[in-house]
């Protein structure tokens, strides 16, 4: 739980892209916290959902754990892998993605230390299939930018947050350049 905290901080500390995002989580003890004007009250056992940016309150007063089962697993993992290995276009997957699967990580990282043999093996399949997810993924969202430089809604809304940015960020790449070096081989100034 301790490895759990240190990421939510540091997640906070650099970015509010996250906080907005539900966090499967699993009560504790009975607990409630407000939401604006709703409060929500919990009983110990209950299953919910709650924004990553309450998950590190409740938590730290151990009122919450994040339900590992329902933020990530293998099998997940392997159907957006078989997905995006079988698609040429980007596959849609859900906002919050990465967080969720940093969240997996970082629970299957805990269970490890604590000796469990089970969580070692997912962890090593898990790796394999993200490494592969986001392989695939950088590289249809490049060629996309590559045919046109121009960000395009349509095809964001198939991104995560952080693919949007990237996605962003290198269409501006691309026509920086392609513009200059077409400005410079014309003899031109490079705006």
């Amino acid at each position: 739980m301790v490895l759990i905290l240190y990421l939510m901080d540091q997640i906070l500390e650099d970015t509010l892209l996250y906080s907005d995002i539900d966090i499967p989580v699993v009560a504790l003890k009975k607990t409630s916290y407000k939401m604006g004007l709703l409060e929500i009250k919990l009983k110990p056992g209950t299953k919910t959902q709650i924004p990553f940016r309450i998950l590190k309150t409740l938590s730290e007063k151990g009122d919450v754990k994040p339900d590992i089962d329902e933020i990530m697993n293998l099998t997940t993992l392997n159907k957006i892998q078989w997905k995006e290995e079988k698609s040429s276009e980007l596959v849609k997957i859900e906002e919050g993605f990465y967080l969720k699967t940093k969240l997996f990580f970082e629970i299957l990282k805990e269970r490890i230390k604590e000796g469990d043999e089970k969580a070692e093996i997912i962890f090593r399949k898990a790796k394999i299939l993200i490494s592969d997810i986001v392989r695939r993924r950088i590289s249809k969202i490049v060629r996309l930018a590559v045919a046109n430089p121009r960000p395009s809604r349509e095809l964001m809304e198939k991104m995560t947050r952080e693919e949007k940015i990237f996605y962003t960020k290198i269409c501006a790449e691309i026509d920086f350049w392609t513009n200059g070096l077409v400005n410079f081989t014309l003899g031109e100034k490079h705006e």
